[in-house]
């Protein structure tokens, strides 16, 4: 028998090996989630659902307010001021390609930057 033959055989028996070890990795899992669910008493999961929907509902009601109550105070404008509390400050670069036609016809790009352009 050829080397070749030979290795390439063994590694299909080791990959064949490989494969039969990762399925029974799978049943074994497969096998223990069922038996999680199953042991699962309907009163766990009422109780985690009812916990889950109440806290859900608090936070979307709390968690408005407390945004608001923070950004109130935290940017509050009063006549006469003159200070923002972040700076609002836009920089736009622009970029013109010089060589459109030969760009378009699979050229590098001779690109040219434009800006900044602050507002």
């Amino acid at each position: 028998m050829n080397f070749a033959i030979a290795l390439r055989l063994w590694c299909y028996f080791v990959e064949l090996y490989q494969t039969f070890r990762r399925l029974k990795a799978m049943q074994r899992m497969i096998h223990k989630v069922k038996e999680f669910s199953q042991n699962r008493k309907p009163e766990f999961v009422l109780i985690s659902g009812v916990g889950l929907v109440v806290t859900g509902a608090f936070l979307a009601v709390v968690f408005p307010m407390l945004l608001g109550v923070g950004l109130d105070m935290n940017f509050k404008l009063t006549e006469g001021k003159q200070e923002l509390p972040i700076p609002l400050l836009t920089k736009v670069y622009l970029f013109d390609i010089q060589n459109p036609n030969e760009f378009s016809e699979g050229a590098v790009p001779v690109v040219r930057e434009m800006g900044p352009y602050v507002y």
